[in-house]
């Protein structure tokens, strides 16, 4: 399988990740029993649909079960929708700061490329945006009852198998941006008048008083039609809507299309997850309750466990959400990696007339495409037969298994020890998770 991975790379370039060691993660002492805020570039990467007191892995950045009972539980969510016009194309400092760290690179971009098309000596542009902020949090988590299956596994001591389920910790708050951006690009008046023409845009999107709305409607088509106005929009967050008005000629248009976003906004729940809190579960009253009932009726565990024992604890924990995550992803690529097989065996059988035939690389639509004969190559059933034997060994009860580890990092063991002093949990430092690139770009097979 090594050989068909460098076989991939020269074929398609790039690389894939490996899995980071546990222990190069230091958590501080701090971070044991307070809440943890992020704001870094990966919260935009959170895939699905992410609740409140969701679990969540730190190491893995990822949401888990929700394992508390919410029937009685009371979150607040508050959501503000602004319309902001800006008269020149600033860049960066167009939208509030919440929204423009992580998406100024992508805007900039944007506006380039308007601004290389327009004539910069006849034509001008001003920009308007619908911005959506969602701020979410919990209230009152310390009466929050753990659903009793999951309290049931604290109260055995098996930590490991709440840790694969339930993660280190929970949500605890995120915020969520949604937003359509508005590129006008006009031509100049002879006159300078551009700040004039500007502003009575503004008004009429503006405008409620509807007994002077058809004449400024009227003035300002006219204007739009002088002016030779283009529209541009981006949207973030939210469905992209189709603009039937590029050449925009009828500013009436034009609003229904703002207030359609903004009807749109208040209807979902849409939006990019921006930040979030991270609160560990030894913060929580509930699970306090559970963790220390457990020591209590160990006589071998201090009362009060130390720096290094809540070190050992989430390190293990982590690692067994890592664990269970590594599984499930091995699962799933085995089963697409077989379909994907199935396809080149049934339709694509290799011989001397089409094993220079071209399939499309989905990872670089536009490339050169790759032959039947490396794809035949790439799909072998010794690699697949590999896959199926890796797979088979994280689930069996044979060394450099999830089940050994598990057997071994249980009760006491738990957060005395660190997964590193036990072999049978060591290796997964070396672990790495089959890269997925193959089948990403392959499959499904599509001729060239």
């Amino acid at each position: 399988m090594k050989n068909n991975i460098l076989i991939f790379i020269l074929i398609f370039g790039g690389a894939y990740s490996w899995a980071l060691p546990l222990h190069d993660n230091k958590i501080n002492e701090e971070n044991f029993h307070s809440s943890l805020y992020i704001d870094d570039p990966r919260v935009t990467q959170i895939e699905g649909h992410m609740k409140l007191l969701d679990g969540f892995s730190r190491k893995l950045f990822k949401r888990s079960n929700t394992c508390f009972e919410l029937d009685k539980f009371v979150g607040t969510q508050q959501s503000n929708i602004q319309l902001e016009f800006k008269q020149k194309v600033v860049g960066t400092n167009i939208f509030n700061p919440f929204f423009s760290k992580y998406y100024n690179n992508v805007y900039n971009s944007h506006v380039d490329d308007i601004l290389n098309k327009q004539n910069q000596q006849t034509q001008s542009a001003f920009q308007i945006a619908v911005h959506k902020t969602t701020f979410a949090r919990e209230r009152d988590t310390d009466y929050v009852k753990i659903q009793d299956r999951y309290g049931a596994l604290l109260q055995a001591g098996d930590f490991f198998t709440f840790g694969e389920l339930c993660a280190s910790g929970y949500v605890s708050s995120f915020d969520k941006y949604a937003g359509a951006w508005f590129t006008l690009v006009f031509n100049r008046d002879a006159d300078g008048n551009d700040a004039g023409f500007i502003s009575l845009v503004e008004t009429y999107i503006r405008l409620f008083d509807s007994t002077i709305e058809p004449k400024v409607r009227a003035q300002l088509n006219r204007e739009l039609a002088n002016r030779a106005v283009t529209l541009y929009a981006e949207f973030r967050g939210m469905n992209p809507l189709t603009i039937p008005i590029q050449n925009l000629r009828d500013i009436e248009q034009f609003r229904k299309l703002i207030t359609q976003i903004k009807s749109a906004m208040l209807s979902s729940d849409s939006g990019l997850y921006m930040a979030l809190e991270y609160t560990p579960w030894g913060y929580n009253y509930e699970f306090q309750n559970y963790f220390y009932d457990f020591l209590k009726r160990n006589t071998k565990l201090p009362t009060e466990p130390g720096r290094r024992q809540w070190f050992n604890f989430y390190q293990n924990i982590e690692l067994a959400r890592l664990m269970s995550d590594a599984f499930a992803t091995e699962a799933d690529y085995v089963d697409r990696f077989e379909v994907c097989r199935k396809q080149m065996l049934r339709d694509y059988p290799l011989n001397r007339q089409n094993e220079k035939q071209l399939f499309v690389n989905h990872l670089n639509p536009k490339g050169p495409g790759v032959p039947l004969s490396q794809i035949h190559q790439l799909l072998s059933e010794e690699t697949l037969n590999q896959l199926k034997d890796k797979l088979k060994n994280l689930e069996s009860s044979s060394d450099g298994s999830i089940a050994t580890c598990h057997k071994r990092l249980t009760g006491q063991t738990f957060y005395t020890n660190h997964y590193q002093d036990f072999k049978e949990c060591a290796w997964f430092d070396d672990f790495t998770k089959t890269p997925t690139l193959i089948v990403d770009a392959l499959c499904p097979l599509t001729p060239k």
